[in-house]
């Protein structure tokens, strides 16, 4: 127990302040959010879908950047045609069709540190896997944009703003008093 405290002081430490750090890491909170970037992805897709819901198939890779400020999520997953109309679309309750289009989806999705919205996303699905060689390099510069929604390391200043001048007693916090006082 000590230890992993111990290991995640230093990834914190590290990743606050040594410039362009970010580790790839797999966690129980990295699988949420896989699950809510998938949910959101399929979620978009059926908004533009045509009479049927489409629903979560396959999970092919998943890939997560986490950093102090925030992370980034990028999830190749496979989608199928179900029985339910799209709308009043509950997925629990639809089936996949047997004969169902299927489409191939890549979902690259920001989150920022202590949002519930993701800051940045995209959504691709194809009806063929592999996508053609330009797609793909459409869909890579496209998530690239999308990681740069998070910033890569803490910028003392960016975040936190001193009010004024610390106090002397160490003990005592900065009052509004001290800082007016001290101009």
């Amino acid at each position: 127990m000590l230890k992993a405290l111990f290991l995640a002081v230093c990834l914190t430490w590290v990743t606050s302040y040594v410039p362009g750090t970010a580790t790839q890491i797999e966690l129980h909170g990295i699988h949420e959010l896989k699950d809510k970037t998938v949910a959101l992805a399929v979620a978009n897709f059926n908004q533009r879908s045509s009479i049927h819901a489409y629903k979560e198939l396959d999970t092919l890779n998943t890939t997560a950047t986490a950093t102090v400020t925030g992370t980034f999520v990028k999830v190749t997953f496979t989608i199928k045609e179900t029985n339910c109309n799209k709308l009043g679309y509950q997925p629990d309750r639809c089936q996949h069709k047997g004969n169902g289009r299927v489409f191939y989806c890549v979902a690259c999705f920001a989150y920022r540190a202590m949002e519930e919205e993701s800051a940045a996303e995209f959504t691709d699905c194809v009806p063929r896997h592999p996508p053609t060689k330009g797609r793909a390099n459409q869909q890579q510069q496209r998530c690239e944009t999308v990681k740069r929604a998070i910033p890569d390391r803490y910028r003392p200043g960016e975040i936190s703003i001193m009010a004024g001048l610390p106090s002397l007693d160490h003990n005592k916090g900065i009052l509004r008093e001290d800082v007016l006082n001290a101009s």
